[in-house]
């Protein structure tokens, strides 16, 4: 904006001083020192020399709006290619991201099932150890005979506390686990965030 500032002011004094130049031979004239012929050519080359100015004075202003509307389009054309440029980064990171993500849920799901299987592996033995256990047992509280008051007291004490902590074991400690691990988790999420 300076710039076209200082050339319109340029073309401007340019003008001036022509036209001034112009002017002083025509006044010389009026006062008869010189040919009225030559004062009127003096006049005319003024003129001319004064509109060649205004015209060079308009064709600058016209080429600096030119490259000032033309140095706009390349300073938004830049700003635009900037633009396009950091929302295809963007893109990238967030497909790498959300890669990332499914990756990690497939591990998730993976660890899961893997979890299940050896659960499922570690869960037979624990249950014929039990059952065996109390099977094993059953004869004491069912017994007769001499002194079986106290095989049966016996017996069915051993028999019941057994099949409690079988019970216990197999449903409550994984659900009392999993009702305080999402819980856990949750607030271990939200902390994170």
């Amino acid at each position: 904006m300076t710039t076209l500032r200082n050339v319109i002011a340029l073309c401007l004094l340019l003008g001036s001083c022509i036209y001034l130049t112009g002017v002083a031979p025509v006044a010389a004239a009026a006062e008869g020192d010189t040919k009225e012929s030559r004062a009127a050519s003096a006049a005319k080359t003024a003129r001319e020399a004064g509109q060649r100015a205004v015209q060079a004075a308009n064709e600058a202003v016209a080429v600096a709006a030119e490259e000032s509307s033309q140095r706009a389009y390349e300073d938004l054309r830049a700003a635009a290619q900037r633009a396009e440029a950091d929302a295809k980064q963007a893109a990238q990171e967030a497909s790498i991201a959300l890669s990332a993500a499914a990756q990690a849920n497939k591990m998730a799901a993976a660890r899961a099932a893997q979890r299940a299987t050896e659960a499922a592996a570690r869960l037979r033995p624990i249950l014929m150890t039990s059952f065996a256990f109390i099977l094993g047992v059953l004869p004491l509280a069912i017994s007769s005979g001499a002194g079986a008051i106290g095989r049966q007291i016996l017996g069915t004490a051993v028999v019941g506390g057994t099949t409690g902590a079988s019970v216990i074991g197999f449903f409550l400690i994984p659900v009392t686990y999993a009702v305080f691990a999402g819980r856990l988790g949750a607030r271990g999420g939200r902390r994170r965030k």
